[in-house]
């Protein structure tokens, strides 16, 4: 079996760009992984560990859209940057939604609604996304959705301080 090696022109890349930012805005999930590699790999910083295949990606946008049904990425906020050399894509963004479905991880909905912004990075092999790299602070999100206290807040100030009071005493143990 021959490997076809396809390198994407910076047009190419733009139109994918362009495909998959309407698949994000329309849920459709099958659009979205028309344009992965069957070994992709997928990171994202609400996964414990990236992802692999097409069939765990369906299963992590499945989530995603269960979770947020309004999920949507404004136009106005993405921006795509090209190396044709590396067969790379680095693209901006701002995501908006309610959290009004559950996440499969046991994390009821909240009815909160989010905006974040982030970026992306993707790698190509053989004209199709090999490793799709994500990039936002979760940690806000998490915030938004009232699922962690802000960081003004007395109950972020006692997270903090539980945690290095935690620390020390696994220092102290250590010795023992």
């Amino acid at each position: 079996m021959a490997t076809t090696h396809k390198n994407l022109t910076e047009a190419e890349i733009r139109v994918v760009g362009a495909e998959l930012l309407e698949a994000w805005n329309t849920h459709d999930i099958e659009a979205i992984l028309e344009h992965l590699h069957p070994e992709v790999v997928w990171t994202d910083p609400t996964l414990p560990e990236p992802v692999h295949g097409k069939e765990a990606v369906r299963k992590e946008l499945k989530n995603n859209f269960t979770a947020f049904p309004d999920f949507h990425l404004p136009v106005e906020d993405f921006e795509l940057y090209v190396d044709t050399k590396t067969q790379s894509g680095v693209s901006t963004w701002s995501f908006t939604g309610t959290m009004t479905g559950p996440l499969d991880i046991g994390v009821p909905a909240t009815g909160r609604s989010v905006r974040v912004r982030g970026a992306n990075q993707a790698r190509y092999r053989d004209g199709l996304i090999s490793e799709f790299t994500q990039y936002y602070d979760s940690y806000e999100v998490m915030q938004q959705m009232g699922m962690l206290p802000k960081a003004t807040s007395l109950g972020f100030k006692a997270l903090v301080l539980a945690d290095v009071m935690a620390g020390k005493a696994m220092k102290v143990l250590a010795r023992h």
